[in-house]
């Protein structure tokens, strides 16, 4: 058999009781209570005249018994004498017209025949035969209590009698028990309107009770009702909220029940989402204020670039010029040579000393990339920020999955706060990857940037070398003599026309690789600010 089939009905039902509202199953409940106190007090109301009345029957059978044990203890003391007897029978008799009970209620005594031997209430019937006397109904009773006493020796009559001091007869039921011997018979009788007072009273009080403990019974299920539905009402509207990420919601106040365990959880949800959004803002601000430091670095940066650049490009190919110049001069001057070996000298000296600030100035340049690549490891410091940002957020993910895990069914909403801090973290990390990349281009581009300075530096050195032996040259020419000296001066023109070319190639190839550079430090200039 399958499980559903197990379930069976009662299964269904639990089934049906889940589906139903809190305000729903609360009513069933004080339905039900209600039906069950009717159902007591319709008892109590069925069960009440049987039960008041075998109370009252058994309040008369003992009065009836205890005037018998008096009267027994009468005859005990009579002597077996008829003077004796009668005043026995007397003093018995006025014994027991001065008992009473329940106010007026009374005990009467007659014999056999029947005549009235005693009644405390009308003593105008002592003495009078009670054969024929009956009531509305045409009862004979006092016959019939004889013959309840001669059949059974005592038992209850039912009859009409007027209540004392009354004049109409109301049903009345009596006990009569005998005294054999004197052939007494003891009686005494509860009206039965009396009963149905008592009855009626006890039904109203009963009916007052049941009323008022439905009031309280319904009271108490409306503010059980008003105590549950409300808080529920508003933690499903804050949880509701939550869920779409809204952090300003309203909780119900805080209890020791299991609403305020669910409040519990979903306030440490609520704080989660704070804190979240609180991390989110300030992860945001931070990367839009690291941001925002490295444009200004790297805007410093490339200005700073750009003006030392610019200044020694200047110089370099102002240098270079002059270099160029001074080839030119000492090209054009060669057939000039023999006349002017003075000023050549002078002017490789001057190329000289041009080579030489051309190749400090391009040393200067080294120094401030050096300087940008430095700026450039901060930068990767911004990003280590960054990135202990995103394990800071990996973290907070970690804790909301555990408290969503720990509130159970009323956790949804934390499972939606975890996911939207593991999003952040993920971003974070996608953003210092991005910067970290950056970083790396820029350093590249230092590096390349330094080695084309470094290199033009070695071809300016090598210029003033060039142009450091055409000036050792010319010295030696001013020692030679005549002949001598015409010789060795077209042997240094050559000369100086050979160097003169070499100065004037690499004069070019220093304006192609300046420019290269310049164009090289915009790149990476514009890299900077982006």
């Amino acid at each position: 058999m399958s499980s559903w089939g197990h379930i069976g009905n009662g299964g269904l039902a639990v089934h049906g009781l889940r589906n139903l509202s809190m305000i729903a199953k609360l009513t069933a409940v004080a339905a039900v209570a209600v039906l069950a106190v009717v159902a007591v007090a319709w008892a109590q109301l069925a069960s009440l005249r049987p039960d008041l009345l075998a109370t009252r029957e058994k309040t008369t059978r003992d009065i009836v018994q205890a005037a018998s044990s008096i009267v027994a203890g009468y005859v005990q003391r009579a002597e077996p004498t008829p003077a004796d007897t009668a005043r026995q029978q007397a003093a018995a008799l006025a014994a027991l017209k001065d008992l009473r009970y329940d106010g007026q209620q009374y005990v009467w005594v007659n014999d056999m025949n029947p005549t009235m031997l005693m009644h405390p209430i009308k003593p105008d019937m002592d003495g009078t035969d009670l054969a024929a006397t009956t009531d509305s109904n045409g009862t004979h009773l006092f016959v019939e209590f004889v013959n309840t006493v001669r059949t059974q020796g005592s038992g209850f009559v039912t009859y009409l009698w007027p209540k004392p001091g009354a004049d109409q007869p109301v049903p009345k039921l009596s006990y009569v028990q005998g005294v054999p011997a004197w052939g007494w018979v003891i009686g005494t009788g509860l009206y039965l309107d009396d009963v149905d007072a008592a009855v009626s009273a006890a039904q109203w009080g009963i009916i007052g009770r049941t009323a008022l403990i439905m009031i309280l019974l319904l009271g108490l299920v409306f503010l059980v009702s008003r105590s549950v539905t409300r808080p529920l009402r508003v933690l499903t509207s804050a949880l509701d909220g939550l869920a779409a990420g809204n952090e300003d919601v309203e909780l119900p106040p805080d209890s020791k029940d299991e609403i305020g365990r669910c409040v519990a959880s979903a306030r440490v949800l609520r704080d989660g989402l704070i804190a979240q959004h609180t991390l989110g803002r300030e992860n945001e601000a931070l990367q839009v204020q690291a941001a925002a430091d490295r444009r200004r670095t790297a805007e410093a940066l490339s200005l700073r670039l750009r003006e030392t650049v610019d200044g020694a490009m200047e110089r370099i190919h102002a240098r270079v010029d002059s270099l160029a110049g001074a080839s030119d001069d000492l090209a054009g001057g060669a057939d000039r040579l023999v006349g002017s070996v003075a000023a050549i000298g002078d002017q490789a000296a001057e190329a000289t000393d041009a080579a030489t600030r051309a190749a400090g100035d391009a040393d200067v340049v080294v120094d401030t990339v050096a300087g940008l690549s430095a700026a450039a490891d901060r930068i990767g410091g911004v990003v280590d920020v960054i990135r202990k940002v995103a394990f800071q957020t990996n973290l907070l993910a970690l804790n909301a999955t555990i408290e969503a895990a720990r509130a159970g069914s009323a956790g949804k909403g934390f499972a939606v706060v975890a996911h939207e801090v593991q999003e952040l973290s993920q971003q974070s990390s996608r953003a210092s990857d991005r910067i970290a990349g950056q970083v790396r281009e820029i350093q590249d581009s230092t590096g390349a940037a330094a080695t084309a300075l470094t290199r033009i530096a070695g071809t300016v050195r090598g210029l003033g070398q060039a142009t450091s032996s055409v000036s050792a040259s010319l010295d030696g020419t001013h020692a030679a003599t005549g002949t001598t000296r015409d010789v060795g001066v077209r042997a240094e023109v050559s000369a100086n026309r050979l160097v003169a070319d070499r100065v004037s190639t690499a004069a070019n190839q220093l304006a192609v690789e300046t420019g290269q550079l310049r164009q090289e430090v915009e790149e990476l200039a514009a890299e900077l600010v982006r």
